[in-house]
């Protein structure tokens, strides 16, 4: 998969997506998927970073949630997706109010915008998969961590030098 911005070309087959954002790691005996925040993930945006945090911690809820019970509740899956959805929500808000107050590029700011509401979209379609019995509630993990992990380390950090540039005076 490629992607294309007007600052930046991410071919996403050549990262090791698989090695680089989800880790095992002993829980209680057991071995459990979370997704592993580290400093390559930050964007030195200091409200961005800690909201990526924060979301990092929501998602791994869920993987504490699926490593501890064979078969999560409906009324626990709901709050976790909830609380996400949420979250991701005032995050993206959040995001776009940076956005305007460093006055980033229109083109810029609409390619942000349609991530997010592709993530939305995205998220929405397989957490009613997964309420269905479609799919896993190991795949609703997985997407959620690798979008947020290719979302930071692509779209977010150009981002956070395009402000930068801004705040330097630079076009």
């Amino acid at each position: 998969i490629t992607l294309l911005c007007d600052c930046v070309i991410i071919d996403f087959s050549k990262l090791p997506i698989h090695q680089t954002m989800i880790c095992e790691k002993k829980w209680e005996g057991n071995e459990m998927l979370i997704f592993q925040w580290n400093k390559s993930y930050e964007t030195d945006i200091d409200l961005i970073d800690e909201q990526h945090e924060n979301l990092v911690n929501l998602i791994n809820t869920l993987g504490v949630s699926i490593q501890q019970n064979e078969k999560i509740s409906q009324t626990e899956l709901n709050d976790i997706f909830n609380k996400i959805s949420q979250y991701a929500d005032e995050h993206f808000r959040d995001e776009e109010a940076e956005m305007e107050k460093a006055t980033v590029d229109s083109r810029h700011v609409n390619f942000h915008k349609k991530a997010n509401e592709m993530f939305i979209k995205e998220s929405v379609n397989l957490f009613e998969g997964v309420k269905n019995n479609f799919i896993s509630h190991e795949v609703l993990f997985h997407f959620l961590s690798n979008w947020l992990s290719i979302h930071i380390l692509g779209t977010d950090k150009v981002l956070a030098k395009q402000i930068k540039a801004i705040q330097k005076g630079q076009d």
